[in-house]
């Protein structure tokens, strides 16, 4: 009964997470772009560039409306579903193959609800959270092929249509092939057959392909001076795989933004490790297969020269796969070694203790989230309630701004394009700005408005400073 509490628990903040969950750069960013295609059937950035990834902006495209707020919700609505899914499968996973780590479930479910429902490569309109459920579905069919092929069938045809949406389904790309493969050597297939088969898979998608290689490629300017690296080079996967291990790229990333989650991923990384040399309990085939993916993703993710937090996604659904195992086996152990019986009453508490810090974080979420609170004010005036008192506070301080640069120019992240939206957006990258706004915004906590002084060729001095999603932000005008 507890379990079944906790599962509907965590779908429906899953699912309302859909409003809750903060709008930051990279959905804002999306969110234009969508709007742009829309509107002017345009596929260009804020700097005149090319887009690689348009066909899954105009997928996006299709559940676009002109509804103001409630837009940047609606474009959620393909990565919602593919959280729901991922949930209910991981539920269905442990249940069948997991029974004897029960009450380890909640670990699980508050670690896959804190990431997906709080976080950048949640619930949004990135990708990483479709990919994520292709590769859930993955698993579940490859486990499921004995009892029922059509999973294996309809996941590969999914996967089919993963590489439109994002490279990193590479590796389910290449173990959907090779099971292909596998299948068809057992059913005595001529492998030159199979191979021509394969063949023409390729020359099918080459142009998708080769699109991937060079997105891989203009992805290396970000973290190497601007210039664009040969993927064939093999110090440039050198150098990807120091970043990592030195905690830079991804991994300083997430520090900078999500400190709290940071420390849990690598608490959670230790707990895999200590489990690997010290408990060495393998005798569960299922969670065999599923660390074999945890290290094979943290694997190309060492190597790939793309370092986003955000797609640390497909690790933290891999980990709610495996953390029951890994707890269950754990304790085990140590009350073998130091002689005691942990009481279940311990587990009550814990199971309190998380189900309150989810509810306690969706409040802080709610209390502190921007676009929502706009959307709200707008359908239902609620600046007067006590509990929107923080956010009713600092609108008059972004609208103030709002009057006073009504027309003039500024730099920041894209989701100032939408709070800032009297004034003229430049866009998102100052390097490609040819003139100096009369304005910008950045983050206060790893920004001053003297560190644009050179950039600009202009002085700028700190006018006010405000709040949005739980984050300080400053204004630094012209002048």
């Amino acid at each position: 009964m507890k379990v079944k509490f906790n599962y509907y628990f965590c779908t429906v903040v899953i699912f309302f997470s859909v409003f809750f969950n903060y709008i930051i750069y990279d959905e804002a960013w999306i969110f234009s772009m969508v709007e742009n295609y829309s509107n002017y059937k345009s596929l260009k950035t804020f700097h005149d560039e090319k887009i690689s990834d348009t066909i899954y902006l105009r997928l996006l495209s299709k559940i676009y409306f002109n509804t103001d707020y409630f837009n940047f919700f609606l474009l959620r609505l393909y990565t919602l579903i593919s959280c729901l899914f991922s949930f209910y499968l991981i539920n269905k996973i442990l249940k069948k193959y997991f029974k004897i780590c029960e009450k380890y479930f909640i670990f699980s479910y508050f670690l896959f609800v804190y990431w997906f429902g709080f976080h950048g490569g949640g619930i949004t309109n990135r990708s990483d959270t479709i990919i994520t459920f292709l590769i859930i579905y993955f698993v579940f069919s490859i486990i499921e092929l004995k009892t029922n092929k059509i999973y294996f069938y309809s996941s590969s045809a999914l996967n089919t249509f993963a590489l439109f949406i994002h490279p990193n389904s590479i590796p389910l790309i290449l173990l959907n092939l090779l099971f292909i493969f596998f299948i068809l050597i057992k059913k005595k297939i001529n492998l030159i057959l199979i191979l021509i088969v394969m063949l023409l898979f390729v020359l099918y998608f080459k142009k998708s392909l080769l699109e991937l290689f060079e997105f891989y490629q203009e992805s290396t300017k970000y973290y190497y001076q601007g210039v664009k690296k040969n993927l064939l080079d093999i110090n440039l996967y050198y150098e990807n795989i120091k970043k990592d291990i030195l905690f830079q790229g991804r991994f300083r990333h997430l520090h900078n933004f999500y400190p709290l989650t940071f420390y849990i991923l690598i608490f959670n990384y230790f707990l895999v490790f200590f489990h690997l040399i010290w408990v060495r309990d393998f005798k569960n085939k299922h969670y065999n297969s599923f660390i074999f993916l945890f290290f094979l993703w943290n694997i190309f993710f060492l190597l790939s020269p793309t370092k986003w937090a955000q797609h640390f996604a497909i690790i933290f659904a891999l980990l709610s796969l495996i953390l029951p195992f890994l707890l269950f086996t754990v304790l085990e152990k140590f009350e073998l070694i130091f002689n005691f019986k942990t009481k279940n009453s311990i587990f009550r508490y814990i199971n309190f203790i998380l189900i309150f810090l989810i509810s306690i974080k969706v409040l802080i979420n709610v209390n502190n989230n921007y676009f929502l609170y706009k959307f709200l004010n707008k359908h239902f005036e609620i600046n007067h309630y006590i509990f929107f008192n923080k956010l009713s506070k600092n609108e008059i301080i972004i609208q103030s701004i709002n009057n006073q640069m009504q027309n003039k120019t500024f730099y920041g992240n894209p989701e100032f394009k939408y709070v800032f939206n009297k004034a003229s957006y430049l866009g998102n990258n100052s390097d490609k700005i040819d003139k100096s706004p009369d304005f910008f915004v950045v983050y206060s906590k790893m920004e001053k408005c003297e560190d644009y002084v050179k950039k600009f060729n202009s002085k700028y001095k700190l006018q006010v400073s405000f709040n949005i999603n739980d984050l300080e932000w400053i204004v630094c005008v012209k002048g």
